[in-house]
């Protein structure tokens, strides 16, 4: 039996991919060199190491999305879910390549189409430090490209694999839900711009083409809230986690959120950066108003989300902009048409180096990219992180929930007691029994009973061992110390 193998012409498209995934892999580790590790990388490391530690996956319990700890767990270390963000950045821009060789321009446009989509900071920082936001353009931009094809084709697989995309992407992001809305809505627009749909077959064909996008996000969406309800006696407490990104809209006192107006704000400013995208959406809609009101329809959607509290990051937002106007543009442009796109990719690539990013993170992330040594924040959390890692076990009574960066950074969670574990609950009441150490963040964690306790006086029977700027370690007065109070 000969072993299964691709289709001849389908090799060259996954040597690009992986083509295109390289630059990605490079800053990645250009990165990682330089010790710098984004929150959202340390978190997953941090539960794929708990996991494994304790010899259980179902430790991960109903963290979501579930996909990236899943992904993260092959290999948990902190340079793997980059990998990973870098894999998918390579099969989204060859998506955005393959869908762009559809529109008659000149190959020097459509590469420097793409090279401007990657280029801005935030979203060169999601497609390396963000695997989930990776994963989501990914899938988006496949969605994406099947719907066109099954609006404009009446193709039924091509729609029945968007609604697959999107219900994949649900387990990487939450907001795979709202596209899926967002592209059902599209179909009633769109169909009357590319069908007819005066008869009754047609308006029910219309009605089916809706719902075979929308019913594979519901479908994962019900199926993950059912689960959650049966493990946890809530549908949606997978959504009410701290560093979830729609904490706030459960709990508006417990983060900030915008007024609709600070929403419409934000969202203008990802335009302004983005002059390709006006320039292509104008050509959009000079072919048809309907494609304007699609546009309309996905600022008007992300702008109502920032306002609700849903994090849509910057990243995503701009990400999300270029993708769906990119993919959607005319087939056939006039030359004077082509010279407006392309004087839009140079303002857009002047932008680009005259406005940096507005996000702390995305600014610490460009800086380890370019100096010549790690900075100091995070020269001194490695150190940390791998003096706490020689600790014996279950010796340190902390909470991932804020300890995550040590976790991730000492490759290992054995040296902690956390909240899974059984003995957690009275380890925090009475932790002289239990542990030696005692780890406390100073900022204080929803629902951390720790912090509560701890931030600023020591547990019974234990000093004050070492203090870095938001921590404190504390030490049982029996036991050797771990740090100094001048830590490294």
């Amino acid at each position: 039996m000969n072993p299964p193998h691709l289709p001849p012409k389908r090799w060259p498209k996954v040597v690009f991919a992986l083509l295109l995934a390289l630059p990605m892999a490079g800053l990645a580790w250009l990165a990682s060199r330089n010790l710098f590790l984004s929150n959202l990388h340390a978190h997953l490391v941090s539960k794929a190491l708990i996991a494994i530690s304790r010899g259980h996956l179902e430790f991960i319990g109903f963290s979501y999305p579930p996909f990236p700890f899943l992904l993260t767990a092959v290999h948990p270390t902190t340079l793997t879910p980059s990998l990973w963000a870098a894999l998918a950045s390579g099969v989204l821009l060859w998506t955005l390549w393959e869908q762009l060789s559809d529109i008659e321009v000149p190959v020097i446009l459509r590469a420097a189409l793409v090279l401007v989509f990657v280029a801005p900071a935030p979203t060169a920082f999601l497609l390396t430090q963000s695997l989930n936001g990776a994963f989501s353009l990914m899938f988006y931009a496949l969605a994406w490209r099947s719907f066109l094809r099954f609006i404009k084709e009446r193709l039924t697989w091509a729609g029945f694999n968007g609604g697959l995309w999107l219900g994949i992407a649900f387990f990487f992001n939450v907001y795979a839900l709202f596209w899926g809305i967002l592209y059902a809505a599209s179909t009633f627009l769109l169909y009357r711009l590319y069908h007819t749909a005066k008869q009754r077959e047609e308006r029910q064909t219309v009605w089916a083409m809706g719902f075979i996008l929308i019913f594979p996000p519901l479908l994962t969406f019900s199926a993950w809230s059912y689960l959650s309800w049966i493990f946890t006696g809530s549908p949606l407490q997978f959504l009410k986690d701290p560093s979830g990104p729609i904490y706030a809209f459960f709990r508006p006192n417990a983060a900030s959120t915008y007024t609709l107006w600070q929403a419409a704000k934000l969202t203008a400013v990802d335009l302004f950066r983005l002059p390709v995208v006006w320039v292509a959406g104008i050509l959009c809609a000079l072919d048809s108003w309907i494609w304007g009101a699609v546009y309309a329809l996905i600022i008007v959607g992300i702008t109502l989300m920032r306002s609700w509290g849903f994090v849509y990051p910057e990243a995503l937002a701009q990400g999300t902009f270029m993708i769906m106007v990119l993919m959607a543009l005319p087939t056939r442009l006039t030359r004077p048409r082509r010279i407006l796109l392309a004087l839009a990719v140079v303002l857009q690539a002047i932008l680009v180096v005259l406005m940096p990013s507005r996000t702390p993170e995305v600014r610490a992330w460009q800086n380890a990219l370019t100096a010549d040594h790690p900075a100091v924040q995070d020269q001194l959390e490695e150190a940390i992180a791998q003096q706490l890692a020689k600790a014996p076990r279950h010796s340190i009574l902390a909470d991932d929930r804020n300890a995550y960066r040590f976790i991730a950074r000492g490759h290992t969670a054995e040296p902690y007691l956390l909240p899974m574990d059984a003995t957690y609950t009275t380890a925090v009441v009475n932790p002289q029994e239990y542990v030696s150490y005692v780890l406390v963040a100073e900022k204080q964690t929803p629902g951390e009973p720790l912090g509560t306790r701890y931030a600023y006086q020591a547990p019974p029977g234990f000093v004050l061992s070492a203090t870095w700027p938001g921590w404190r370690l504390y030490r049982r007065k029996d036991a050797p110390p771990l740090l100094s109070l001048s830590a490294p």
